[in-house]
This record gives C-alpha cells, structure tokens and sequence, in this order.
C-alpha cells in the first residue's frame, strides 16, 4: 500500500467482533478502529454528506442537492473511531457522515497508497431480512454506482492515462522513484529517453503523434518498471457518417457538385458572353426619319386626296429589358399612337404615293422610338469544351494497414480494388483528351505520383 497502492473496504457484518478485528495491522491499514454496530430500525438514517470538496466526492457537484441518499436508508453500520497509528500517520479523515453524525466514508493516506473506507456493507442480496441498507438495492440506485466508482478511482489514484488521443501527452506512474530516466518505445519500434520526475515518481511522454501502443521501461529488465499506455485515434478521425449535401455544401462552397458517374464529371464552360446593343442604330434611323419627316412634308403637300394607304409591320422576336417595364412602354406607345392618329397629314395637299412616303415616314419614326424604349439587344453566346484535371488522393498512412473492411481486407486492398476498377475508366477519360488524370499519395504530407507504362492509375506503386 505504501508503494501506491489503493483499497476500497466496505465494513459489514463479516468483520464480526470488534475486539478481533481490531489488529495491529487492521487498525495501521485502516487509520482507526472500529466500535460497536450502530442501529437506525426506524428507517431515518441514511448518508448526508456535508460538503462535496474531496476529490471523491466532486462528481456529485453536477447534481448538488438532487441525490436522493433518503431513499436509501441505513439501517445498521459500524461506528468507526480514527486514531493515529505513529507520528508519521494522523489516522483516517472523515470524508462524509451520515444524519446522526458517525461517520460513513473515511480515508487513510497510507504512504502513496490509498485506503477508502465505508462503514456499512453492500454484498447483502435485496431478499436478505438483515440486510443493512438498501444502497445498492434500492430503486434506481444511480447515487451508489456513482460514489462507488468515484471511491475506487480515487484510490487507484487515475493519474495515470493509459488511453490518450493520438498528439496529446501521456503521464505514467512508476513503481520506482530512484529511476533517473526511462525509455520508450513507439508503435513503429522507435525507442527514446523520457524524463523522470523523481519527486513524484511520474515520466511523461509528449512525442505520441503515431497511433498505437507505447511500452515504458526504466531500471533494466531485472527489477527495474515497466509499464505502456495506448496512443488512439480522435473519434472525429475515424467517423465514415455520410455527409449531407448541405455539409458539403459548407466544406465545399455552394458551387460543388458531387459526380457520381463518368458522365457527370463532363461539363461545358462558357467562355463569353457577347452583347450586341441596337440603340444607338435604332436611335440614328429614328434620327434620320425625323429629318426626312421635316424635309418632305411641305413638298408632298398636293389637292386633297380620298386615297387611303394601308400599312403592316413585321413582328421580330429580339431579347428586350423595356425601359421602367413593359406596361410603361405600352402606355408610351399607346399615346404616341394617339398623338398620330390624331393629327394626320394634311390629305387635301398631298396624295397618292407622296401620302404613302410620308406616313411611312412618320410611322418608321414612332417605331424607332418605341423600338428604343424596349431596348432590343441581340445576344451570342459562344461555349466550347475546357479539358478537366482529375486529382485521385490515395492514402497510404499507417490506419490502411487496419484490416476492418469485408472478410477480414485491409483498407489497402480495398484501395486497390477499387482503383483496379477505375483503371478503365480512366484509361478512357485520358484517351478521349479531356481530362488529365493526377494522382497524389498522402500520409502526413502530400506528395505527387507519376504515371506509369501510360497507366494513369500506377497502383503497383502505391506501396
């Protein structure tokens, strides 16, 4: 126990006299002894403890005042008096007492060691008439499963981690305090020192990037230490959970798209797009109409004329962004259209063909200004085929040696099988000219991979 040991002892009717249990021994491991068997038959005693400031009773600051310790009752327990056992030992320190007062969970510090002591047992059956309490009996008895898995924590004195997370520190106990420096040996067979704190007895390693397990040896084969500990993987490293599309999203950008077949890795790229605007043309020929408008009007005036002219316009189907919208437009033209029907020219100075002339004219204008307002524009759009990289990333860490795949495959050969049947897939995409096949190989670092006897997919080289 002085080494560093711990114990955890729950003191029940077994302990029999307290004249006979009462040794030197059980009295120097236990920090005190034990009196007579106190008893609480009306069912109002139960463990209260008064504060929640030692270490093993730390987890039960979560809930606070929420544990129920009444609905576990204490009928009987011993009644344990500490003592000190020599200059050196002060004797066992109360860590919580039930309602009366006694106490129900001591501790000895015993060297190094550990000693948890409860005075009352937990081995009887639940059928059992004498049974002494219901702590581990009773319904839902969540607050005994916690105490007792924090009391023996406690003891063994959990500063050790024997499992970390692969990059993270590992502190280690020895049994030894007189080692100066211990060695340790990596999953890859590595070895190198470690420092020991002697004060302590405590060696910690830092250099745990490589999964796996690690051995810690110090004092030589013939009575020195040796212990280990396990260097594991993050949980995020090794979880395979699909992504959703608003995931990928997120990772990607809003542009990704995941290919699924050879046919969705083929896309077109637009390469421009040209704009051709008709306005300034449309607003020279409504320019010129205008003019002619005013040059000719007074010279085709003639005796007036019953001769009637009809006209037709060709409908253009053009790509238009009307100026405000399309009703402001409409309503424009539908004025204009009045302003003309209103004043017409003058029938009794010009007719025949001169009349003809003249409302063409007049009409060629109206619809170059509404042609203006609709703001026609004629667009091209020229697209031509871009030839794609293909990056095929290939893992070749140390985690494909993990042989978790169907029937016992290592994610290596799982690789491989899988590449082995893209070969000829990707021996066409590189034939037809447009993709280039890039494959990368990656474990720490990334690092190129050149084709091989014209194989895009080199997998021979993938060792």
């Amino acid at each position: 126990m002085r080494s560093g040991r711990g114990l955890v002892v729950w003191l029940g009717s077994r302990a029999g006299s307290a004249e006979a249990f009462n040794t030197a021994a059980a009295r120097r491991l236990l920090g005190g002894r034990i009196e007579r068997v106190w008893r609480s038959p009306a069912g109002d005693n139960y463990v209260a403890p008064a504060a929640l400031d030692h270490p093993a009773l730390a987890a039960f600051r979560r809930v606070g005042d929420a544990v129920p310790w009444q609905d576990f009752p204490v009928s009987r327990h011993w009644e344990f008096e500490p003592e000190s056992v020599g200059d050196d030992d002060p004797g066992a320190t109360v860590v919580a007492a039930y309602r009366n007062g006694l106490p129900a969970v001591l501790e000895h510090r015993l060297g190094e060691g550990t000693v948890m002591v409860v005075t009352t047992p937990v081995s009887q059956p639940a059928d059992d008439p004498e049974a002494w309490n219901t702590l581990a009996t009773g319904f839902e008895p969540w607050p005994f499963v916690m105490l007792a898995n924090e009391l023996l924590l406690h003891a063994l004195d959990t500063t050790t981690d024997r499992n970390i997370v692969a990059g993270m520190p590992a502190v280690l106990r020895l049994e030894r305090r007189d080692l100066a420096a211990a060695f340790v040996r990596t999953p890859g067979g590595d070895e190198f020192p470690a420092a020991v704190d002697q004060d302590r007895g405590l060696v910690t390693v830092t250099a745990t990037q490589e999964p796996g397990n690690y051995a810690v040896r110090a004092g030589g084969d013939v009575g020195g230490s040796a212990t280990g500990f396990s260097a594991n993987l993050a949980a995020a490293d090794t979880d395979f959970t699909r992504l959703t599309p608003g995931d990928l999203a997120g990772l990607l950008g809003p542009r990704a798209r995941l290919a699924r077949t050879e046919a969705d890795l083929v896309r077109d790229v637009n390469l421009e797009r040209v704009g051709s605007e008709l306005y300034g043309w449309i607003i020279l020929l409504a320019a010129l109409a205008m003019a002619g408008d005013w040059i000719v009007a007074n010279r085709f005036y003639a005796p007036r004329d019953d001769a009637h002219a009809a006209t037709t316009l060709e409908d253009v189907s053009l790509h238009f962004d009307p100026v405000g919208s399309w009703a402001l437009v409409t309503v424009i033209a539908v004025l204009l259209a009045a302003v003309l029907v209103a004043v017409p020219p003058d029938r009794s100075r010009a007719g025949g063909r001169r009349l003809l002339v003249l409302v063409g004219l007049r009409l060629a204008a109206f619809l170059a200004l509404v042609t203006c307002l609709l703001r026609p524009t004629f667009v091209a759009s020229q697209k031509a085929r871009q030839q794609q990289t293909l990056i095929v990333l290939a893992d070749v860490s140390k985690s494909m040696t993990v042989a978790d795949g169907p029937g016992g495959r290592t994610r290596r050969q799982e690789l491989e099988a899988a590449l082995a049947a893209a070969e000829p897939a990707a021996r066409r995409l590189v034939a037809d000219g447009d993709f280039e096949i890039a494959a990368w190989l990656f474990d720490k670092e990334a690092r190129p991979l050149a084709a091989k006897d014209g194989r895009p997919l080199s997998l021979g080289e993938w060792r």
